[in-house]
């Protein structure tokens, strides 16, 4: 009798595999889907603190300005509710309907996420986003957020992230941190520095800089006598 209820736990669980739903790879291979837990929980499901964790985890990287792949952006609740170009991804109350919950626990037959190469939502994970979903979906609480001030740079900050040489090579500008210092190429000499004589610090002071975050980009004109340099957001002439 052992041997025969053994035999008969090993047909179910072929035909629980059988039954199982396997969504297709680029290479045509099938891809297990992830597995389903019961989370024993009972308190609600909180967006801020248990779901946009494992969207910047996982999911942010393709899926966030300026990257948005399928036109789907989960950089805020906002945006994630509007969904992609194939529509919205979440039915409030209704996580077995949910494009969401297909793609993330790879049962959608013609895409997942993330990519087959990347790690995937892990069973909790997928459980967590399938609960809060089923709770109603609902956004994070509102609530009063500190605004960001933008401060000087500190002076330990040098790094060169950028250089720009003119056309008729006389001239190569460095951004060094948040300032932009002008050198002659034939002696090597420090010239000057170009600086935004109207840029404030949030408290109102003066800054001898050319952007209040570090130059990233510089580029100088065919003629020589401009010079164009970039700040995250900014660009200067």
């Amino acid at each position: 009798m052992r041997c025969f209820s053994s035999f008969l736990a090993v047909l179910t669980a072929i035909a629980n595999l059988a039954g199982a739903t396997f969504a297709d790879d680029a290479d045509g291979q099938k891809v297990q889907p992830i597995a389903v837990v019961k989370l024993d929980r009972s308190n609600p499901v909180s967006y801020a603190k248990d779901i946009e964790p494992i969207f910047i985890k996982k999911c942010r990287v393709c899926h966030s300005p300026p990257v948005t792949e399928a036109k789907f952006n989960l950089r805020t609740y906002q945006s994630l509710r509007k969904g992609g170009k194939h529509g919205t991804v979440i039915v409030p109350g209704k996580s077995a309907e949910s494009l969401l919950v297909k793609l993330v626990g790879r049962t959608d037959a013609k895409a997942f996420m993330p990519p087959e190469d990347e790690e995937p939502l892990s069973p909790s994970e997928l459980a967590l986003i399938k609960l809060w979903i089923d709770q109603g979906a609902k956004p994070p609480a509102a609530g009063k957020h500190n605004r960001i001030k933008l401060q000087p740079l500190s002076a330990a900050v040098r790094l060169v992230r950028a250089l720009a040489v003119t056309a008729d090579n006389s001239i190569v500008a460095a951004g060094r941190a948040n300032q932009i210092h002008v050198y002659d190429i034939s002696t090597g000499e420090f010239t000057r520095s170009l600086l935004d004589p109207e840029l404030k610090s949030s408290a109102g002071k003066p800054t001898k800089a050319a952007h209040l975050g570090i130059v990233e980009s510089l580029v100088a004109s065919p003629d020589n006598t401009t010079l164009a340099s970039g700040n995250f957001g900014e660009i200067a002439v």
